[in-house]
């Protein structure tokens, strides 16, 4: 069995929801990342030598997670408390290993780079967990940077060409079913266009978005249930119009999608649009056709997002010609609705 990683977790204990946060994490590199963790509050208990455990960590540690914070800024520039003597130790690792120091990974927690980075780390490149509602997306990114495991892998060199007998004279050595192999890959795309275009006024291209669409209600609606049972958030899913329409709700503010236009034979006709606003009289008893009743305060934004067909004949969502994946809609949903919280908090 493969040696696991030792991860050194570096941070300030700025409150308790921070240090659960942190917590939080370190379970997840152990129980999705197949790392070993070594962390205070794991491993410190009265008695213990603070000083030595922190040598001891972050000299035996394969990698070393910098949780940057305004407060681990200011704890870590001026050498103040643990964090200090953790810095004085991470930033002479650095200095010692400045070519190819991937030991030492910064992750943005709370703030700016410029806020929240030691003056060493700020010419370091950092990975962003700022936002809790994207903290399964940003962890196993976090997860493939430690592994050392890209999303995008560099193809393996090929050799160098025969420059001697020029361009056409090497070509005719590239055969594909007895048509040059240029040749043959463009009329392989040519035929996957026109296969893609078929299916935008076709049943069958109706048929896989709806079940994009499906999959993507389903995947809000397991999120929200998560969110409410294991982390206690007072996020609740309700579908109504025939299973067309899903309403997030947290307290009086609303996030919906509404898939809509929904045809035999015309997939261009399809789309999910999204909404936010503020119901200060919604009851999830009552909720019917109609999901808005009275709505009191705050704007409604609409984005219609309209399917498209990629490469595989895999469904993808666009808005404004940026392309989405059905992910990206379920991270959107609880986006706006953390949008809306925020900007009626801030009026």
């Amino acid at each position: 069995m493969e040696k696991p990683l030792n991860i050194f977790i570096s941070y300030s204990w700025d409150s308790d929801a921070h240090k659960k946060w942190v917590v939080k994490l370190a379970n997840y590199l152990i129980e999705k990342g197949g790392c070993e963790v070594i962390l205070d509050q794991y491993d410190l208990k009265a008695g213990d030598n603070m000083v030595h455990f922190m040598e001891d960590g972050v000299s035996v540690a394969d990698k070393v997670v910098l949780l940057l914070t305004p407060n681990y800024k200011l704890k870590a520039d001026k050498r103040q408390g643990g964090v200090g003597m953790e810095y004085s130790m991470i930033s002479q690792g650095m200095y010692l290993k400045q070519t190819n120091n991937n030991k030492f990974i910064p992750v943005l927690r709370e703030g700016s780079l410029q806020s929240s980075a030691p003056t060493y780390v700020q010419t370091k490149i950092y990975h962003d967990m700022t936002d809790d509602i994207l903290f399964e997306k940003t962890a196993i990114e976090l997860l493939r940077i430690v592994h050392e495991e890209p999303k995008l892998v560099k193809p393996e060199r090929g050799e160098v060409p025969d420059f001697s007998k020029g361009i056409i004279e090497s070509k005719k050595t590239e055969k594909f079913n007895g048509f040059d192999e240029t040749f043959g890959e463009m009329l392989k795309a040519k035929n996957l266009e026109k296969e893609l275009k078929a299916l935008y006024t076709s049943a069958e291209g109706v048929q896989l978005v709806v079940q994009s669409a499906s999959r993507i209600y389903e995947a809000v609606e397991h999120k929200a249930l998560k969110y409410l049972s294991e982390q206690k958030i007072p996020v609740i899913s309700k579908r109504y119009n025939n299973h067309c329409s899903l309403r997030l709700q947290a307290g009086d503010y609303y996030a919906i999608a509404d898939y809509i236009g929904s045809t035999k034979t015309q997939v261009i006709l399809i789309s999910i649009k999204l909404r936010t606003g503020v119901d200060k009289s919604f009851n999830p008893n009552q909720l019917k056709d109609n999901p808005i009743m009275t709505i009191l305060y705050g704007r409604t934004d609409e984005n219609k997002y309209f399917p498209f067909f990629k490469k595989d004949k895999t469904v993808g969502w666009k808005y404004n010609e940026v392309k989405y994946t059905e992910e990206d809609i379920v991270d959107k949903m609880f986006s706006l609705l953390l949008e809306e919280m925020s900007k009626v908090k801030s009026v």
